[in-house]
């Protein structure tokens, strides 16, 4: 049969010698490719829904529909039809069905079943079929049934009979053992295991998107499923996977001793002593040696010993433990032991802890510049968030190593060689795996550096390197997509997320996108395209489970996650009412490919974000910008500028009335987002999943280390979790919170230089802010998801968004809740004129239940989202413009098209395969090669220079126009290096090197009388003028008030528990107990004079620090925790004073005399107890409460519900 014999198993002599005639008669080998790219359609067919987005002309749509399911047939072009001649394709379909009625075997006479047959087997051209299904690799069926139902031989006793009477399909007759013909035994052969276990996949349901009356999916046909078709491996990537994968790399250490190591593991330490230990180590704290001499005393959980390790090493004070981190790491490594998978979630309680999942403590480094070389240093661990790969593995087997900014801009190539290494821990090897936003994300594997495993520990539970890459991104099932790309999959592994339904494999289908209305491909459609990009289906009962999870007040209309191979947004689908959760997945969503049987892990929905409704939103640059060249007045812009600054910054002086300070209170709340930085502390890592965060922008600049052992060992790192709050003195680090508390302590800004002084710098900052960053608060606008239209009604420009929760109209002010009339959309980032549209909102009562997600139409000729800034569905958020001065003026623009050789002329790109990478690497030593594949999954350790490009437009707009050729690349040039990281782009470096030459000059402050006049040069001059009014304003009332406190004149309220204790001392000084009260109170101003002293070195420190700080560090409002200068001090003035009998109120005491000394010092050290001081002594007294209670009561109660998952803080 020659060419066939590697295609089809389970065949007979006949079908042998039907095949050979035809090949004889065409001079057409079948093409691997083309056969193995159809899956089975042995079950019945679907009749193809109606659908208005694709035309009747020769769509494309096709293949990619016969890749995903057996619903849609492939149309064949009427112009093709009927044409029989010898040598066409419809002349060889004829030859075909003439050879297969030869041997008794019935055809299809359909048109579309034609044209699939004959682009298989048939030499006609199929070039177009190489990018027919994208990245999706293609599986072999091993049977004609993989080439559509229909096919069938005359029955015969060996044959399972279907279909018509006296009928089989090819593909279901079972040779015995070892009967296989030889010509395609080699096929059986070939086959992969996995591959040959593989089962059915779920069904593929009419696309309800385009069809309300398309079948349920409890009807639809069953297939194989678009994303389980696996290409065979070539052979050089079969070679390269036969061998180890992150072995044969050279060791660093980054702290291990042999010897220290065989005595930690002999008396059974903890994962959780040995990191900090090792913590040590690397910091410079202690030596192997000293640990040697006591390593008995660190026996025992780590919730018990853990935070005792610095002590017990530097024979130190023990301080208050903070033992959060702790215990979820020893409840972690129960659930190792357990070896169940309880750390995937979704198993009930575990340890006193309901609803468990693992993967909540991040093991966290930092990489140094160390001389020549770099060194890693290890930071405390935190729990903050979950992910995928830390679910699986566990969080013990993840280190988290940040690059700092300054490394990755100017020798990223150096530390990426340094990288290419495995890094040893403690005798436990970790490679490097993936690399996302300058941070390394290394993992444990089951290698050992001169150390025994240990059992006792969960050491058999390890997976080796190439375990852990083949479980989330096999080489081998994903061969065909471009090596870069299937690099940058890995972050799907990372992030986060939590746990929320897990799926029953029948419940997973697979539903093919809807293309625009004029595609007509062929290969792939671009995204611009696919009108539902991004967005598959979620049923109401899986959302009802995830309302339960999360405790949200209602059910939300739309979900962002990660699902099997996929992520993007699913939203409630219009007809399912199943009471088991189902799920419908796109090929736009798929990137990662898996075989069936779908590990349980793959089964779980990971949730990283719900609907929500929206707070008021404001403007930026760009969108000012935007709207701007849209037809939008400057003048409307300037004075929203300025009434903006007013409605904020005015509020901050109304000291007077009734409930003057709670109205304070409130504005500095919402102001500084006092209460939304609580909740995000609250929620750790559920901060996004509840919608109190969305996507961020860019990433924390991580520093340089200074490296100074004892600067590092001052900086008391040792505790498990940020709270926000020096966590001695109470006083809170942000500003607006210090604000916020001492008001709600009855500190008034007329009575207290260090509130005044605080407002002050609150009115400052939001003026200086506003205007750097140009941001305009706009009332009635707001954010959301947005998702293509349901059930198709919304007609072009036409969209739905109703809220569910109450909006007021600024004229009527009556409540409503869907939106009517004109506005405006956008996505960050707005470069471009088209980036803004105007749109219709209307209302459809079809679409009530899509409440808080944006609902667009999939009408048209591209994707509406692919206009806004090149979007798509998978979770995008946009704006919502509602403001009537800003609506009706503006002017739509159309799409402004990529320059021509755009992506030639500017980038590089990273061609090479996955197959072609295994060539590549197979001449090479096993080092080398190992070497290259790690080099090959850190390609997203790189400066992609978005951030330079972002200011090279704003300076080419400013020099000629928003609208000119040159912003338009350079817009172009932004958003694709946004993206490189995903897509493997590289940036050729003589188009940077020419692009910052003509555009990396600066923008002037101020409007030159020659030069063109500037949106943002005229509203910086009206905003800082307003803005310096309102705080020349300020300054006059705070010193004209009645009642003032100066810094001469003190709060006798704080000073009345210091001068009481000195005349109770004055009263019995003649007594014998008057001398013990004078020693007692001498030791307690002692404490605090030696806290005084401290607080001064630590200041003139502190104001060092800040001087020698770069500019973009000056800036940030809230310095971190290891620079809060004030500390030691704290520390120290807190420490118990001893042999203190006649006085009971030592603390206040403490905190008065403090005051009398120093009211900043005092408030730096001593801030919860004067706070307790002044509410004590306030009319209604005070009222007891917990720190947790009263950081709960400033947020909404929605949030609070939801935060009841949060055990630990409430």
């Amino acid at each position: 049969m020659g060419d066939y014999d590697k295609y089809f198993t389970h065949l007979d002599d006949d079908v042998y010698r039907m095949c050979d005639a035809i090949e004889s008669q065409h001079n057409s080998p079948t093409k691997e490719f083309s056969t193995l790219a159809y899956s089975s359609f042995s079950s019945a067919r679907l009749t193809p829904p109606v659908t208005p987005h694709l035309s009747a002309t020769a769509k494309d749509r096709n293949a990619a529909a016969s890749s995903s399911s057996a619903q849609w047939t492939p149309f064949t072009p009427s112009r093709k039809r009927g044409n029989n001649t010898a040598g066409t394709p419809a002349g060889r379909w004829t030859a075909i069905r003439k050879s297969f009625s030869e041997f008794g075997i019935d055809c299809d006479s359909s048109d579309e079943e034609a044209q699939e047959v004959s682009a298989l087997l048939t030499d006609s051209d199929t070039s177009s079929l190489d990018n027919l299904f994208g990245d999706t690799p293609l599986s072999s069926q091993g049977s004609l049934s993989s080439l559509g139902s229909g096919w069938s031989l005359p029955s015969a006793n060996t044959f399972k009979v279907t279909g018509s009477p006296g009928k089989r399909r090819i593909g279901e007759s079972k040779f015995p053992s070892g009967s296989s013909p030889p010509k395609y035994r080699r096929l059986i052969e070939r086959e992969t295991t996995p591959i040959r276990k593989e089962t059915p996949c779920s069904p593929v349901v009419n696309d309800v998107f385009s069809c309300l009356s398309s079948n349920s999916a409890a009807t639809a046909s069953r297939n194989d499923g678009w994303n389980t078709n696996i290409a065979p491996s070539g052979p050089a990537l079969k070679k390269f996977l036969s061998g180890p994968l992150g072995v044969d790399l050279t060791p660093s250490i980054i702290a291990h001793d042999v010897t220290v190591q065989a005595l930690m593991d002999k008396a059974r330490l903890t994962w959780g002593v040995q990191y900090e230990i090792a913590r040590g180590i690397a910091r410079g704290y202690w030596s192997w040696t000293d640990v040697q001499l006591k390593v008995e005393l660190l026996r025992g959980a780590s919730r018990d010993v853990a935070f005792k390790v610095r002590s017990i090493m530097l024979n130190q004070p023990l301080k208050t433990p903070d033992d959060t981190v702790w215990r979820e790491l020893d409840r972690e490594q129960a659930a190792i032991m357990e070896n169940r998978g309880r750390g995937l979630g979704l198993m009930g309680a575990w340890r006193d802890e309901p609803d468990w999942y693992g993967g909540q403590v991040q093991q966290l480094a930092r990489l140094d510049r160390f001389g020549e070389t770099y060194k890693i240093h290890l930071e405390p661990m935190e729990k903050r968030r979950s992910y995928r790969l830390a679910r699986f593995i566990g969080s013990r087997r993840v280190l988290q190593l940040r690059i700092p900014d300054e490394l990755v801009k100017k020798e990223v190539k150096q530390v990426k060689d340094y990288l290419l290494q495995k890094f040893i821990l403690c005798g436990r090897v970790f490679v490097p795996l993936t690399a996302k936003e300058n941070t390394v994300y290394l993992v444990e594997t089951n290698e050992n550096y001169e150390r025994q495993p240990a059992m006792w520990d969960g050491d058999k539970f390890r997976k080796s390197f190439k375990d852990i890459v083949n479980w989330h991104n096999a080489l081998d099932a994903n061969a065909d997509q471009p090596i870069s790309k299937w690099s940058t999959r890995f972050s799907l592994a990372f992030s986060t997320s939590v746990p929320a339904i897990e799926f029953k494999e029948d419940n997973i289908f697979f539903i093919d996108d809807l293309y625009a209305s004029d595609w007509t491909g062929p290969g792939k459609a671009p995204a611009e395209k696919i009108v539902t990009d991004g967005c598959g289906l979620i049923n109401e009962a899986a959302l009802k489970i995830i309302l339960h999870i999360l405790n949200l007040l209602s059910r939300p209309t739309a979900v962002q996650g990660r699902m099997l191979g996929s992520k993007g947004l699913w939203i409630l689908h219009p007809t399912d009412k199943d009471t088991e959760p189902r799920i419908w997945i796109r090929p736009s969503q798929t990137k990662i490919n898996y075989l069936r049987p779908f590990q349980r892990v793959h089964r779980i929905f990971d949730l990283v974000s719900v609907s929500r409704s929206s707070p008021p939103i404001s403007l930026s640059k760009q969108s000012i910008m935007n709207l701007s060249k849209n037809g939008v007045p400057d003048k409307v812009l300037i004075d929203l500028m300025v009434q903006g600054l007013e409605d904020q910054i005015r509020p901050l002086m109304e000291w007077e009335g009734l409930r003057a300070m709670e109205n304070l209170w409130y504005v500095v709340n919402q102001l500084g987002g006092v209460s939304r930085s609580r909740l995000q502390r609250l929620t750790a890592g559920l901060s996004r999943v509840l919608g109190v965060q969305r996507r961020e922008w860019g990433h924390e600049d991580v520093g340089m280390g200074s490296g100074d052992a004892s600067m590092a060992l001052k900086e008391e790192l040792d505790t498990s979790s940020y709270t926000g709050r020096n966590e001695f003195s109470g006083a809170p680090l942000a500003i607006h919170e210090l604000a916020l508390e001492l008001i709600q302590a009855n500190f008034r800004p007329e009575e207290l230089n260090l509130l005044r002084d605080k407002i002050r710098y609150i009115i400052s900052t939001t003026i200086r802010t506003t205007i750097e960053k140009f941001t305009i608060p706009l009332q009635e606008s707001l954010g959301a998801f947005v998702a293509p239209d349901p059930i198709g009604i919304l007609e072009e420009g036409e969209v739905y968004y109703r809220s569910s929760q109450s909006l007021t109209d600024p004229t009527t002010q009556t409540l409503f809740n869907t939106v009517i009339g004109d506005g405006l959309l956008g996505r960050y980032p707005v470069r471009i004129e088209s980036d803004i549209q105007k749109v219709k909102f209307v209302d459809r009562p079809e679409l009530f239940n899509y409440s808080d997600v944006l609902i667009v139409s999939t009408k048209g000729n591209v994707s509406f989202a692919s206009l806004l800034s090149g979007g798509d569905y998978d979770g995008d958020d946009l704006f919502i413009i509602r403001e009537k001065s800003l609506v009706e003026p503006f002017q739509n623009k159309p799409l402004a098209p990529m320059p021509q050789n755009f992506m030639e002329d500017n980038f590089e790109r990273h061609p090479e395969r996955v197959e072609q990478f295994a060539h590549r690497v197979a001449v090479m030593s096993v080092n080398e090669a190992q070497r290259a594949f790690q080099d090959v999954l850190l390609l997203s350790l790189c400066e992609t220079k978005h951030g330079l490009y972002s200011t090279f437009h704003d300076f080419s707009v400013w020099l000629y126009d928003y609208w000119d050729p040159r912003a338009i690349r350079l817009s172009y040039m932004f958003n694709t290096l946004l993206d490189s990281g995903k897509t493997g782009l590289r940036l050729k470096p003589n188009v940077f090197a020419k692009d910052q030459k003509d555009f990396g000059g600066q923008i002037p402050d101020t409007q030159s009388s020659r030069a063109k006049p500037y949106i943002f040069h005229t509203i910086h001059g009206a905003a800082k003028a307003a803005g310096d009014n309102l705080l020349r304003e300020y300054d006059i009332q705070a010193k004209s008030l009645p009642g003032m406190i100066t810094k001469e004149r003190k709060d006798e309220d704080l000073l009345r528990p210091y001068r009481a204790a000195l005349d109770l001392v004055k009263r019995v000084s003649n007594t014998p107990q008057g001398q013990t009260l004078i020693v007692e109170l001498n030791r307690i101003k002692a404490v605090v004079d030696e806290a005084k002293q401290a607080h001064q070195t630590e200041k003139v420190r502190l104001g060092k620090a800040r001087n020698q700080a770069s500019p973009k560090k000056k800036q940030k409002k809230d310095f971190p925790r290891e620079t809060d200068g004030m500390l030691e001090a704290s520390r120290l003035f807190n420490e118990d004073v001893e042999s203190i009998v006649f006085f009971q109120n030592v603390r206040e005491i403490k905190a008065s005399y403090a005051y009398d000394l120093d009211s900043n010092f005092a408030f730096c050290v001593a801030f919860r107890d004067l706070c307790a001081i002044k509410a004590r002594s306030s009319p209604g007294g005070l009222a007891p409460v917990t720190r947790a209670f009263d950081e709960a009561k400033s947020i909404p109660s929605g949030y609070v519900k939801a935060m009841a998952r949060v055990h630990d803080h409430f």
